[in-house]
C-alpha cells in the first residue's frame, strides 16, 4: 500500500500520552509550564502543581491513549515506570487496520517492532526500510534524534510532562469521571509545535493523581491515567538490530512523533 501521508500527520502532531498527548498523536512533547497561573497562586494552578508533583513522585503509572484525526485513528496502551516502559501502539485508518507497533524502553535504548510496513511508515520510515524491518526488533539508543519520538510517554517524567498545562486556566463543568467526583482543569496543552485547549481531571478527594486529560487541535484526543505506583514487569531486552538514520525520512532533525499523549495524540 502507498504512504498514507494524512495519517502520519496525525503521528506528528502528538502524545502519547498521548508520543502526540495524542502527541497527534502518539508521543507527547511537554506543554510548557503554567508560570504565570502558579505566580499569581491561582486555586486551579494550585491543584495543578499538586496533581503534577503528585504523579512525578511515583514509580510508575498505566496510561491509554486514544487520538483521532484525519480518518485515522491511534490508540496507545502504556506501563511507564522510572526509566522503563512497554507499550503497544495500533493504528486504523477508517474500518482498516493499519498495523501494531511495540515499544520497550531499557534505560538509554528503546525498542520497537512493527508488524506491518504500514505501521513503520506512520513512524516516518521510508518505503524500502519498512518493507526490509517488518516484525524486526530494532534498537535505537538515545544518541539518536528518533529517540525522543518513539520513547516519549513511556517514563513517568515524560508522562508527567504531558499533563501540564498553560495558563489561563479555567473549572470544567464536567464533576466525574468514571464514577469519580473529580475537579477539571482547563488550559492549553502545547505539542509538537502543535498548541490547543485541554483539559486535566484531578480526584477532588484522596490523592490528586490524575485519572484523564482530553484535548483537541489537530485532531481529538483522550487519555485515561491510573494503576500509579503498580510494579511493571519487564524482561530482558529483546534480540534486535541497529537501527539506521537512513531508514526514516527527513524531518528537520526532529523525529516523528509516536502515537502519544499523553496525551495527547
Amino acid at each position: 500500500m502507498t504512504k498514507h501521508r494524512p495519517a502520519r500527520h496525525i503521528l506528528t502532531l502528538g502524545r502519547g500520552v498521548a508520543a502526540g498527548l495524542l502527541a497527534a498523536a502518539v508521543g507527547l512533547v511537554a506543554g510548557a509550564p503554567a508560570s504565570g497561573a502558579r505566580a499569581a497562586d491561582h486555586p486551579l494552578a494550585r491543584t495543578l502543581a499538586k496533581a503534577l508533583d503528585a504523579s512525578r513522585a511515583q514509580r510508575s503509572v498505566y496510561w491509554t491513549g486514544t487520538t483521532s484525526a484525519n480518518g485515522a485513528t491511534v490508540v496507545e496502551r502504556t506501563n511507564a515506570g522510572v526509566s522503563r516502559g512497554t507499550q503497544t501502539v495500533t493504528i486504523t485508518v477508517g474500518a482498516r487496520s493499519a498495523g501494531t507497533i511495540e515499544i520497550e524502553l531499557f534505560g538509554d535504548t528503546v525498542y520497537m517492532r512493527g508488524d506491518s510496513a504500514d505501521a513503520l511508515l506512520f513512524q516516518g520510515f521510508t518505503p524500502a526500510a519498512a518493507a526490509a524491518e517488518v516484525d524486526q526488533w530494532i534498537s535505537i539508543p538515545s544518541n539518536q534524534p528518533f529517540f525522543q519520538g518513539i520513547a516519549a510517554g513511556l517514563t513517568v517524567k515524560s508522562t508527567v510532562q504531558e499533563l501540564d498545562l498553560t495558563a489561563p486556566l479555567h473549572r470544567a463543568r464536567r464533576t466525574s469521571v468514571l464514577g469519580r467526583r473529580v475537579v477539571g482543569i482547563e488550559g492549553t496543552l502545547s505539542l509538537e509545535g502543535v498548541t490547543g485547549p485541554a483539559t486535566l481531571y484531578v480526584p477532588s478527594q484522596g490523592k490528586p493523581l490524575p485519572v484523564e486529560e482530553t484535548m483537541s487541535g489537530g485532531g481529538i484526543g483522550l487519555v485515561t491515567l491510573g494503576r500509579w505506583g503498580e510494579p511493571i514487569r519487564l524482561g530482558a531486552p529483546p534480540s534486535a538490530v541497529a537501527f539506521q538514520p537512513s531508514w526514516v525520512e527527513p524531518t528537520g532533525g526532529v523525529a516523528p512523533s509516536t502515537p502519544s499523549r499523553p496525551v495527547a495524540v
